[in-house]
């Protein structure tokens, strides 16, 4: 990764059709980005990688729920690829270690 991209807090709205749970729902949404550079073949490729995370407050401090990204194409002409669900795969990983690190106030 060569840089993350500054986050944006504002949700993306829900709409009354989709499941309304009995619990308040405390979960907040971030949208960031990333740039990446990957190297194949004598050649390098810069891909920018878009991310939608969700944390909640627990009583121990901030804690990841979930994250769906989508994937740069490495062929420019492709169609977007669809959003996974990446919460186990290298910026899930990255999101718990701040969280962790933020929690013990190493970083600010």
């Amino acid at each position: 990764m060569i840089i993350a991209g500054r986050p944006e807090f504002a949700p993306l709205p829900l709409t009354a059709s989709q499941y309304s749970g009995q619990i308040a729902d405390d979960t907040q949404q971030v949208f960031f980005t990333t740039l990446e550079r990957q190297y194949s073949k004598n050649r390098s490729v810069t891909l920018q990688n878009y991310h939608w995370l969700f944390l909640t407050k627990t009583g121990e401090g901030w804690r990841l729920v979930t994250i769906y990204s989508q994937l740069a194409s490495l062929e420019p002409a492709q169609v977007p690829l669809p959003p996974l669900e990446t919460s186990q795969g290298t910026i899930g990983q990255a999101v718990r270690l701040w969280l962790r690190d933020c929690e013990a106030g190493t970083l600010r």
